[in-house]
């Protein structure tokens, strides 16, 4: 495969980031939003495997997940922007049931599991990633990333009592 195209990797990131700036609050800048992107875009390049998938798709997937990260970890005091977020869009009530269990569970895990559990799960179930897509992006050992994940499943089961 061809090498990376970087203006069209900036092209990319600033499409991803108005998608983004259509569904966020005004106190959220669209700069911020390419600046994440611009982190996804650089840890994408950094990371590309060229005989596993094409760069622009890998790169939009990583490119959302940092401004995904972004929104989650640079809320304003006091606001929880995932639920502004998942408020900004359609809401019929059984969309509004299904947002209420996906809450539950991210705040299941956001208090049962750290960062690194979080995000192997969340590439893992979310994204449908392979375990050596995982350990790649997070520079692990596939038996690493394996052990990790099955510990994240056992600490939830012990957090809800099913063991």
């Amino acid at each position: 495969m061809a090498e990376p195209d970087l203006d069209h990797g900036l092209r990319l990131v600033k499409r991803i980031a108005a998608d983004w700036a259509r569904r966020v609050p005004p106190w959220v800048t669209f700069d911020d939003l390419v600046g994440a992107g611009n982190l996804g875009l650089t840890k994408a390049l950094n990371s590309w495997n060229p005989e596993r998938v094409p760069f622009p798709q890998y790169a939009a997937v990583i490119i959302r997940w940092e401004i995904q990260n972004y929104l989650r970890t640079g809320d304003p005091p006091g606001v929880d922007l995932d639920s502004v977020i998942l408020a900004t869009e359609s809401t019929s009530d059984a969309e509004i049931s299904e947002r209420r269990r996906v809450e539950t569970l991210h705040e299941l895990l956001r208090a049962t599991l750290n960062e690194q559990y979080q995000r192997i799960l969340r590439l893992a179930f979310w994204e449908d990633k392979t375990v050596e897509h995982i350990a790649a992006e997070l520079h692990l050992t596939v038996p690493m990333v394996n052990r990790y994940k099955q510990r994240a499943i056992s600490l939830l089961r012990k957090r809800l009592g099913v063991e």
